[in-house]
């Protein structure tokens, strides 16, 4: 096989992996080429490896295969803007963005996709108790700081770096446990810098409350702690993993526990808890180590069920805070009950209290708190187009919600809201409180409508209060509408991101920042956008509300991250998993970053030059 590296310049690494909504569209793209007359696009290319430059063949593109020679042909796509995926098996899949013309042919794309271990390491180790045994089965978890893909951080008022599982995750997670000498030994580690956090107890036999849940314990308890054996991260070594090469770890010995935290269960009404809900209804309670941000979780859970006079105790390691999670886990056709509270460990035994509510399953298959509150309201549509009228004209809309927690540890929760065809809504069975409305989104019925993508919210008011700067209040059981009105002539973005040679750069990652007003704005999922150019150089966001905006970009390469966390299997940048949110990580950039005014009335156009590469040169 020969180089067939002279179709364009190599401009980095690998790119953004776009999952079942991209392949998605395009097929819906692709029904659509075949049923409109005018002339369809072609789309003509190859596919590299990412490391030899050599034709892959195999490779399923738009649902063809590449050959031999790594070519494919895509005869049949449809005009218009379109993200195209090259996939196959034991590489990581690679997606980019095509801009073609009716009955353009477009010559020489070039994927290049890279192999799941390339440029991955090994870390291996031996764990011991205080007597110098070897702990079977101590679970070995390896962290890097960096941001968390998550809808939930636009709900977030300060994003930051932390900690964040790396590995592993199944299918990788067989070897994230000691054998019978102690020995681990993990691969596939991407090269970079990360910490390695080591936890042992004696299992027991019961079963666990969930699958990938808390392990449990049975006394005596080992200990758990940070390479090289310290129970204060911060001190934490951060271990380098190189490609190709074996990292060994010293010998690392679990410290006992530093104490432990008793946990007082009651029910809702303050008694408490002695007893299951219902006979075969199991107990489990769990609690995260938080650190920056980040909530590590260690294997402390020391009951199965709830125990005599409400009364459980979990060993730990670390000073600092802890979120202990309780609850039981029901039978099936018989309520969940959760609790959670907050504690600061200083490193002797401490004691809380835990209050179980009833708990309703919420969005994305969790459970949220329940004191039968509701968000609940009305969206309409200025009528200021032809065709469109007041309330909504189709139901395949949500609107996107997040809680505010009442602790910084916390996390927010996201709250969907299916908006029906008068444009009514509501979120029953939710827990008082203040919420944030982050923005809508198509609902999964619609996925592939491209009704709504000009759309964006010019107002949102709960009575007299204007929820789209300040938190919409929810009190207890207590109805108070919210009223959303989308207006359907959002601005238009369009740009072109070169080089200091002034040649565009395909798939380079742009961000959209709002400045002023825009920026006190909660619907943060609107307002922040992040952007791929495509073979020109060029990117568009639609749907922007109007005002000034800063635009930076950057080589994908520079800003990856090394390996995907939780084996989620997506690669892509750290401004798309939540720098975008950090304004610590973007004020680097604000000095670079190319200013723009976004209106409704006509289009918006920007010219960015792209940051200087790490490496110095492209």
């Amino acid at each position: 096989m020969t180089s067939l590296s002279h179709f364009v310049p190599r401009s980095g690494r690998l790119r953004i992996v776009v999952g079942c909504v991209a392949i998605c569209t395009l097929i819906s793209a692709g029904l659509f080429a075949r049923q409109n007359p005018q002339p369809v696009a072609r789309i003509h290319g190859v596919v590299l490896d990412a490391d030899s430059e050599m034709q892959v063949s195999g490779v399923t593109v738009f649902g063809r295969q590449t050959g031999d020679d790594g070519r494919f042909a895509l005869d049949d796509v449809a005009p218009g803007r379109l993200v195209i995926t090259a996939s196959k098996r034991g590489y990581w899949d690679q997606s980019l963005r095509f801009t073609v013309a009716p009955g353009q042919i477009l010559e020489g794309a070039v994927f290049r996709i890279r192999k799941e271990d390339s440029g991955t390491g090994v870390v291996n180790g031996h764990v011991f108790d205080l007597q110098g045994h070897p702990v079977a089965r101590a679970k070995i978890s390896i962290y890097q700081f960096g941001y968390s893909p998550s809808p939930n951080l636009a709900g977030m008022t300060e994003v930051r770096p932390k900690l964040q599982l790396v590995c592993c995750a199944p299918p990788r997670d067989a070897g994230t446990r000691t054998d019978d000498r102690g020995e681990f030994r993990l691969y596939g580690i991407a090269h970079g810098h990360y910490v390695v956090l080591v936890g042992g107890c004696r299992p027991n036999s019961t079963p666990i409350s969930s699958p990938g849940g808390p392990s449990l314990c049975s006394a005596p308890f080992l200990g758990a702690s940070f390479y090289p054996g310290v129970t204060d991260v911060s001190k934490a070594a951060q271990i380098e993993v190189r490609a190709g090469e074996e990292t060994r770890l010293d010998n690392l010995t679990l410290p006992p526990p530093l104490g432990k935290i008793q946990v007082h269960l009651v029910d809702e009404g303050g008694e408490t808890l002695v007893s299951p809900v219902n006979l075969g209804d199991v107990f489990f309670m769990y609690a995260g180590f938080m650190y920056g941000g980040s909530m590590l979780y260690t294997p402390i859970l020391t009951e199965s069920v709830v125990p005599v006079r409400g009364q459980a105790e979990m060993a730990v390691n670390f000073t600092g805070t802890y979120v202990i999670n309780a609850g039981v886990t029901p039978v099936p056709g018989s309520p969940s009950f959760q609790g959670q509270t907050i504690v600061e460990f200083k490193g002797t035994d401490v004691s809380v209290t835990a209050k179980l509510a009833k708990v309703i399953p919420g969005s994305g298959g969790g459970y949220r708190p329940n004191d039968g509150s509701m968000i609940k309201g009305h969206v309409t549509v200025e009528a200021s187009v032809a065709g469109l009228s007041s309330p909504l004209v189709r139901s395949a809309l949500q609107l996107l919600f997040t809680s505010m927690p009442s602790s910084p540890e916390l996390e927010p929760t996201l709250l969907v809201a299916d908006v029906q065809a008068d444009g009514s809504f509501n979120i029953p069975q939710i827990h008082s409180g203040q919420y944030r409305l982050i923005g809508f989104r198509p609902a999964p019925s619609g996925r592939n409508d491209r009704t709504y993508e000009d759309y964006y919210i010019v107002a949102a008011r709960q009575g007299k209060m204007d929820v789209l700067i300040g938190p919409i209040e929810i009190p207890l059981r207590e109805e108070r509408d919210v009223d959303v009105v989308l207006r359907p002539s959002g601005g238009l973005l369009r740009g072109t991101v070169t080089d200091a040679s002034n040649r565009p750069v395909q798939n380079a990652v742009v961000a959209i920042i709002p400045e002023a007003a825009l920026s006190r704005r909660v619907d943060r999922k609107q307002t922040y956008r992040t952007e791929r150019t495509d073979q020109n150089g060029v990117f568009e966001s639609r749907g922007l509300p109007p005002g000034s905006y800063r635009i930076n970009s950057w080589y994908e390469s520079d800003i990856s991250r090394p390996a995907p966390s939780q084996g989620s299997g997506n690669l892509q940048s750290s401004v798309e998993d939540g720098a975008i949110f950090d304004d610590e990580f973007m004020k680097k950039f604000e000095s670079i970053a190319k200013p723009v005014v976004v209106a409704t009335d006509a289009p918006a156009s920007v010219d960015v030059r792209i940051t200087p590469p790490r490496d110095g040169g492209r």
